[in-house]
């Protein structure tokens, strides 16, 4: 089956791209990012950050319902913010407007501007399509494994089956009380996000080997070379994934240099837990 694109006529204009591409047989939708305006351009919220986040959240929404999905259909969320620290309001802002607290796989990272002057977020999501005639409905099981620290406002892991697909939310250099490890060393705290993204692999039954698709966002993003043998430290093998590493102003708490994010394709059979 070809990709299909779409763009809804209750979305902004889309200049350069596609706000949504459906792929992978019907069964995966990809919205482009999401963000505060209006269908001529003008920036709703002005500078009010949880404005800005619930009409960003609302063209989500708009997008989902064109394409019969619901907010329980997401299975990962990227934000992009000038104000990454400021999660709590993000989330409170995200809960005002999608009907539930079942959240997906989510990173935050912080950007040094947005493609208008004035926007402050963007919000982009991947999606596990219900199902849709002559094909078999998605089970979506969402995991918070006990190793890792609580999640406000996603979860660690989202699995999609058949499959499975795996979305693992970017993993950090944090201990399960928030502390922050390995101070100012990129390697020490590469290492440690990588041990906690080995953690959230192995709660579904994963591992190393599985990821097929890694997405590395740093405050130092020339520092391949350190970054890399840090990976191949923890996971045992020069054995690597499509990856992309992307320098970032900021993570969603101040000290964190570096977050690991990934996709990971299940092709053993076995019961997953769900949470």
């Amino acid at each position: 089956m070809p990709v299909k694109l779409m763009d809804p006529s209750s979305s902004p204009p889309a200049r350069g791209f596609s706000h949504i591409a459906v792929g992978h047989s019907g069964r995966m939708a990809y919205i482009a990012g999401q963000v505060a305006l209006s269908s001529n351009f003008e920036i709703i919220g002005g500078d009010d950050l949880a404005e800005q986040t619930r009409t960003a959240m609302r063209s989500v929404e708009t997008v989902l319902r064109f394409i019969g999905a619901s907010w329980q259909d997401v299975v990962r969320r990227t934000i992009y913010t000038l104000k990454p620290i400021e999660q709590e309001v993000i989330t409170a802002a995200i809960e005002d407007v999608q009907d539930n607290k079942v959240h997906p796989a989510q990173s935050i990272v912080g950007v040094t501007g947005l493609a208008l002057p004035g926007l402050l977020v963007e919000i982009e999501v991947t999606v596990c399509l219900p199902e849709s005639t002559g094909k078999q409905a998605a089970t979506l099981n969402r995991v918070n494994p006990p190793g890792l620290h609580p999640t406000p406002g996603f979860h660690h892991v989202v699995i999609a089956e058949p499959g499975p697909a795996v979305f693992v939310a970017g993993q950090v250099a944090l201990g399960t009380d928030f502390s922050v490890i390995g101070g100012s060393d990129l390697a020490a705290q590469t290492k440690a996000a990588m041990r906690n993204l080995g953690t959230a692999l192995k709660s579904v039954g994963a591992d190393f080997s599985d990821v097929v698709r890694r997405t590395i966002y740093t405050l130092h993003p020339t520092e391949y070379e350190v970054i890399t043998a840090a990976v191949e430290e923890i996971q045992g093998n020069k054995q690597h994934p499509a990856e992309t590493i992307v320098g970032v102003t900021q993570l969603a708490i101040p000290g964190l240099l570096i977050e690991i994010e990934a996709t990971a394709r299940l092709c053993r059979t076995g019961v997953l837990p769900g949470s």
